[in-house]
């Protein structure tokens, strides 16, 4: 702790030929003051006896000059003097140096302690004023001290004297935890005031106050940046939530491959907030540079501070992490846990965004994005308000008046709501064409065939009403029958990944009906493999890795599912193709891949819905070999779904299904080979027909008012997707309609 002792006079003398105000200060010869202390003028850089220095910022500053010699009377009260009565003692100083002083040495030397603005920095501005003529700085030890020596001790005289004491105020002071750090210093006060209370000295704590002050405006600050703060989260947690939604329905595909592969809901929902953890931390480190690169930008620009050195401390560090985390969580919890209890069925569907049919809902984002960002550019242009710029409306018109007025109410509200309603817009805009930009894509990728097979078709599920089979072990079975009959329902349900409403399904000894979600999760990773018409490959994984799913998802160790892959991808064919990604792979590669994924985990039922339904007579010949040969060679009992008659021969067994009964059994030669049946395909143009008949008066009804506007929705879109299913199916077939 150092100490120093600091004596102050406020005497009256005459400088030139007019009365001054001089506040003479004492300062120690190892005073602070000297480390904020320059002299200037060629001065002397030491204080010697009766000597003296002249702060620049005096207003009488000018009337004097360096090596003047101004005298100075101190006067007391004596009571002890043969005489009493008021005394004068004359010291004559001389000036040697004018100094310009720092802030920490001019609350010194003038004693005034007062706290500068901690909220606004105005450069150059003292933290109090200094209120006398002249400031005149002298040693303590050299002249103060004899001056003090010659006045009787029960002198009345106006001089005051302090001894500073400065504490360690690293060691003391926590900026993190203010009231502990003012009860440490209150309790060194105390210590000081006992230890001089019996020379009637007193310890007066200059920090208190400096703390207090600190503390409530540290708390002013945390609360205007809560204040402030609060939409922006709002802000970023909505679209981080809604981003997620859309993004899970846009691949809720994938998570339904994923179910029937035998990952478990739970598998799925860590896997979803694993990719949120590694995206809150790469989201923060982001934020981390952001505030580095951009942040002294922001500070120079508006405290004047250009030339500030970039500092991020660990704390800052850490709590834009932890930051970054927790708004990550917050906005993929709920969405990622959703995606991850979606029914396989319905994962299995793609997403189709239902757009709003009243027109003034459709208008509505528009307007709150058009709102927001008018605000935003007013912001950018540094006007706050409507008011800083018509306080004199240019027009006297009443009408015009009031619409000025109504407007100006309203921007002053946007300035609190405006960045809100341009995310909200903006982010229902961008859902809302996304969807749009998704279809063209989709489009353009069939038109095109390079860009993958983008399924948009949301199909519909035609219940089996009284389906009755049975499949021996080791039996190839094909199912056929016209779109919307029930064969994938069927398949669904045989594959644990759809509920029956009555009967049973058993597959060898396992009652298939019977199971709760955590069997049927074990029964599709062992007992069951799935093959589907497209989108059989997650699209951002290797044909290796794609086989290899299933074996993660039953904890098979790493070496072991290395090989079984290698196995695999031998026996369709793809050895070679190991690494490389679906979009890298013909149509029937995949189908090849998908073959080797469903036996990845070597289960006795292979179901194989509408397999070649996408693929050339080339490819689908290809890929019903390979079916046939996993069949024969390897045992697997294999159920297919096709409408293709060529394609249901390579079967033992043909079942044909109409609305969800199946109604005849045959054998390959009982088919008719006519790959085209006339009948099938008037059947499909007709359904086609009565769906734009029902489209139409769904039309009228709801122009009408007899259904609502969200059964109107559901049941159009309903519709029309039963609809792109039957065209889709005439296209595969070779018909244009």
């Amino acid at each position: 702790m150092k100490v120093e002792v600091v004596s102050r006079a406020t005497l009256l003398d005459v400088v030139g030929e007019n009365y001054t105000v001089v506040m003479v200060s004492a300062i120690s010869d190892t005073s602070k003051v000297y480390d904020g202390l320059n002299v200037v003028n060629a001065g002397k850089n030491l204080l010697g006896a009766n000597e003296t220095y002249v702060w620049v910022g005096s207003k009488a500053a000018n009337k004097v000059a360096l090596n003047d010699t101004t005298t100075l009377n101190f006067t007391y009260y004596s009571h002890r003097d043969p005489q009493p009565g008021e005394k004068s003692l004359g010291v004559s100083l001389k000036i040697v140096g004018f100094v310009e002083l720092d802030d920490k040495a001019y609350s010194i030397t003038t004693g005034i302690m007062e706290t500068p603005a901690i909220m606004v920095v105005v450069p150059e501005q003292k933290p109090a004023v200094f209120y006398g003529d002249l400031l005149l700085i002298a040693s303590w030890e050299k002249t103060f001290a004899r001056i003090l020596d010659s006045i009787p001790e029960d002198a009345s005289v106006m001089i005051s004297t302090q001894i500073l004491a400065y504490i360690n105020r690293d060691k003391l002071i926590n900026p993190w935890d203010i009231p502990s750090s003012m009860d440490a210093i209150a309790g060194i006060t105390r210590q000081v005031s006992n230890a001089v209370a019996h020379l009637d000295m007193y310890a007066n704590n200059n920090l208190g106050t400096v703390l207090m002050i600190y503390q409530f405006t540290s708390a002013a600050m945390r609360f205007a940046f809560i204040i402030a703060a609060i939409p922006v989260f709002f802000v970023a947690w909505y679209v981080g939530t809604t981003v997620s939604e859309v993004s899970y329905n846009l691949h809720r595909r994938e998570i339904g491959l994923l179910l029937t592969k035998g990952f478990s809901n739970s598998q799925i929902f860590r896997l979803f907030l694993s990719e949120s953890i590694m995206i809150g931390i790469l989201g923060g480190l982001a934020g981390v540079g952001l505030g580095f690169l951009l942040g002294p930008l922001f500070v120079g620009k508006n405290m004047g501070l250009e030339q500030i050195t970039p500092v991020l401390s660990t704390e800052v560090i850490v709590i834009t992490m932890i930051f970054g985390l927790a708004l990550t969580l917050l906005s993929t919890f709920r969405p990622s846990r959703r995606a991850a209890k979606l029914p396989v069925v319905e994962a299995l569907r793609e997403y189709t965004y239902i757009e709003e049919v009243k027109p003034h809902k459709q208008r509505l984002p528009w307007i709150a994005f058009s709102l927001g960002l008018y605000k935003i550019v007013m912001f950018l242009l540094g006007i706050s308000s409507l008011q800083s710029i018509f306080r004199q409306p240019p027009f006297t018109n009443i009408f015009l008046l009031i619409l000025l007025g109504i407007w100006i109410i309203i921007d002053i509200a946007l300035i609190y709501i405006g960045p809100l309603l341009f995310f909200w817009g903006f982010t229902k805009i961008f859902i809302r064409d996304s969807m749009k930009f998704q279809e063209l894509v989709a489009r353009a990728a069939k038109f095109l065939g390079d860009l993958g097979t983008l399924a948009t078709k949301n199909v519909q599920r035609n219940p089996v009403r009284a389906a009755s089979m049975e499949v021996r072990e080791g039996e190839m079975v094909s199912i056929i029958g016209q779109s919307g009959s029930g064969k994938t329902t069927l398949l669904n349900i045989i594959g644990g990944l759809d509920q029956a409403t009555g009967g049973y399904v058993q597959v060898g000894d396992t009652v298939v009906t019977a199971l709760n979600p955590f069997q049927l999760v074990e029964y599709r990773r062992k007992t069951v493999g799935h093959i589907f018409q497209t989108l059989n490959l997650i699209p951002t994984l290797t044909a290796a890795e794609n086989v290899e799913l299933p074996m993660i998802a039953l904890g098979v160790p790493r070496s072991m599912r290395i090989q079984r892959v290698k196995e695999l991808l031998e026996i369709v064919g793809l050895t070679e193709r190991a690494n490389h990604k679906p979009d890298e792979l013909s149509g029937g590669e995949q189908q090849r891949v998908a073959i080797a994924a469903a036996l990845a985990n070597d289960p006795p039922l292979i179901l194989a819905d509408e397999p070649t339904g996408e693929l050339d007579t080339a490819n689908a010949k290809i890929v019903v070999n390979y079916l046939s040969k996993v069949n024969k060679e390897l045992g697997k009992t294999i159920i297919m779904v096709t409408h293709d008659p060529s394609v249901a021969r390579a079967a033992d067994r043909i079942l044909r299904i109409e609305d969800g009964v199946i109604k005849m059994a045959l054998t390959p030669s009982e088919v008719i080979a006519e790959e085209r049946a006339v009948s099938y395909i008037d059947q499909t143009r007709a359904r086609i027909a009565e769906i734009d008949r029902q489209l139409a008066q769904l039309d009228e009804d709801f122009k009408a008012d007899r259904i609502s506007g969200d059964e109107y929705v559901a049941k159009r879109q309903s519709l029309k997707q039963v609809k792109e299913s039957l065209r889709e199916e005439l296209h595969r077939m070779g018909i244009v309609s």
